[in-house]
């Protein structure tokens, strides 16, 4: 293990001398191309008008539930099947009527509350 350590050593510095100074030296100025800079300009082929902008879909049996309309943060629909996303939880129905969402994954049960989006994907699984 020494003799190895000592091989290493010696190894390096015979590389370290074979370098001249005139090679850690380069002559200044040293000049270098002109490069443009490139500047992201994004660019939407899609109409301006964002989702974000239209009102969320309100449903009146949901204020017991929920309380008020402000307190929804997001709605999502996959056939019959409507998903409201509120501040006091996740809940599941049809528009007319609705049941608290209560997920289990094996033996755990999670009791969502502040829930702050819902969607569906292709599939028709809620997420």
């Amino acid at each position: 293990m020494p003799f190895q350590r000592i091989m290493i050593i010696a190894q390096t510095l015979i590389c370290l001398s074979l370098v001249t100074p005139s090679q850690c030296n380069p002559e200044l100025p040293i000049h270098v191309g002109e490069f443009l800079q490139q500047v992201h300009r994004p660019q939407a082929e899609a109409p301006s008008e964002f989702e974000f902008s239209k009102p969320l879909p309100w449903y009146p049996s949901l204020e017991p539930l929920v309380g008020s309309r402000e307190k929804v943060r997001d709605v999502a629909k996959s056939g019959n099947e409507i998903a409201v996303a509120a501040e006091s939880g996740l809940y599941l129905g049809d528009g007319e009527h609705w049941k608290l969402a209560m997920p289990v994954d094996g033996d755990t049960r999670w009791a969502p509350i502040d829930v702050r989006a819902v969607a569906y994907d292709g599939e028709g699984k809620l997420w």
